[in-house]
């Protein structure tokens, strides 16, 4: 019994999802046709990476492309554009590579 079978939400968002099988499991509810906002949590203030390369990897195959919106910071946007992020060309140039 899911929260799906009582009221069908307007939205969902997720933060960090750190297993690959976390998001394995989220992933039938977030293809749902239903606005889907993704923050890449992936990355501490610190600059310690939270998540595995497998992690980020089922982001960008999975995750991204189903995504309605999504909010990494310029650390995370760095890891998913595979790219360093130093001027506001950058930021295009990554938002381009996100999104393929």
């Amino acid at each position: 019994h899911d929260v799906y079978s009582d009221i069908t939400p307007q939205a969902v968002k997720t933060g960090m999802i750190a297993l690959p099988e976390m998001m394995d499991l989220i992933y039938p509810y977030v293809s749902k046709p239903i606005p889907y906002v993704m923050d890449p949590v992936m990355i501490a203030t610190s600059g310690d990476r939270l998540v595995s390369d497998e992690a980020v990897d089922f982001l960008k195959s999975k995750l991204i492309p189903i995504a309605t919106v999504i909010t990494p910071n310029r650390s995370e946007a760095e890891v998913l554009a595979d790219m360093s992020i130093t001027c506001e060309n950058d930021i295009t140039i990554a938002a381009k590579r996100i999104l393929h």
